[in-house]
């Protein structure tokens, strides 16, 4: 029955991927030239925050209420507005192209030719290397402790676990929403993205890593606000660096391999999690995946940066300021 239920988790988790790389890539396309890279890595990011501040206080509110029936009816709703307004605003998009315009046959055979023409271009670029491991050891750790969140709250032992459930995820989703508002209206592209991800990715597990220590209702909601704020900030870095350095062209290619990539340690890391924490303890296994993490980030900052500068004096013309 477990694997059952790791296998479905899976699936639903895949469609979600890719589900967000069309999404991004959609977004990425039509935002309007002039924009600069971290304004459109935000609002790739909006809709998904929209939903993750809004659906923990209504699910935790009414599992609170013992209304616990309710929530699939809530999460029908949602879904058919979702598809209402996507079959709404999809013709608007298309309402000025041909039937025919492009338009690709695909088979087996280009799939994989796009595939391996986006390895080769991203084996080209050091900086999106580094940003293809940030977001996999990311979404190894964050994504899948905020799944589980239910499973940690027994281990947190807050007062009312319904009500707490709400407030954590809320305040991680408004965290998120919050910055989104505030960066988009600035340019804070960096010429390092490499540095700044990682940096922030380090603050990220430092702030998970005292969620398992301190077991302050008031913290905890605290720190769930600040790794909604730190994950946004590695968004708008690490995505203006992936469309900064990705020709318009080949972005579909290269964006779609990043997801398959970055994404998939989605439901990797929830069926670790699930069982290493059913088998020592969520905290303790979170606390060891923490430590992993930071250890190869430490190892991968020092590989992609000399990778970095050996490229770079191999290329002297190299007009793109962006380093490591």
């Amino acid at each position: 029955m477990i694997l059952i239920v790791a296998l479905i988790f899976i699936g639903l988790e895949s469609s979600f991927s890719l589900y967000s790389a069309t999404l991004e890539t959609t977004i990425a396309d039509l935002a309007p030239k002039k924009w600069p890279s971290n304004r459109t890595a935000l609002m790739i990011q909006l809709q998904p925050q929209v939903g993750r501040s809004v659906a923990p206080f209504i699910g935790g509110g009414l599992l609170a209420m013992g209304l616990i029936s309710l929530t699939p009816i809530a999460a029908g709703i949602a879904i058919l507005l979702t598809t209402g307004l996507l079959l709404l605003w999809s013709e608007i998009v298309t309402s000025g192209q041909s039937a025919t315009e492009n338009t690709k046959t695909f088979t087996f055979r280009t799939i994989w030719a796009d595939t391996r023409m986006a390895a080769r271009y991203i084996a080209t670029q050091p900086v999106l290397v580094f940003m293809l491991v940030i977001g996999f050891v990311t979404n190894l750790v964050v994504f899948p402790f905020y799944s589980l969140l239910p499973a940690f709250l027994v281990e947190m032992s807050p007062d009312n676990k319904a009500a707490f459930y709400g407030r954590f995820s809320g305040a991680y989703g408004a965290g998120m929403l919050i910055t989104s508002m505030i960066f988009m209206s600035l340019n804070k592209n960096t010429n390092r993205p490499g540095i700044v991800a990682a940096g922030l990715v380090l603050m990220i597990s430092i702030v998970l890593g005292l969620v398992t220590i301190i077991s302050s209702e008031a913290f905890l909601i605290v720190s769930s606000a600040v790794l909604g704020v730190l994950f946004m900030m590695l968004v708008m870095f690490a995505g203006g660096a992936w469309l900064d350095l990705t020709p318009s062209k080949i972005r579909v290619r290269v964006f779609s391999l990043k997801r398959l990539i970055a994404f998939v340690s989605i439901p990797l890391g929830s069926v670790l999690m699930g069982f290493g924490g059913a088998a020592i303890g969520y905290m303790t296994f979170l606390r060891i995946l923490l430590g992993v993490v930071v250890v190869g980030l430490g190892v991968t900052v020092l590989l992609c940066k000399g990778w970095n500068q050996k490229v770079r004096r191999e290329d002297e013309n190299l007009k793109d300021n962006i380093v490591f």
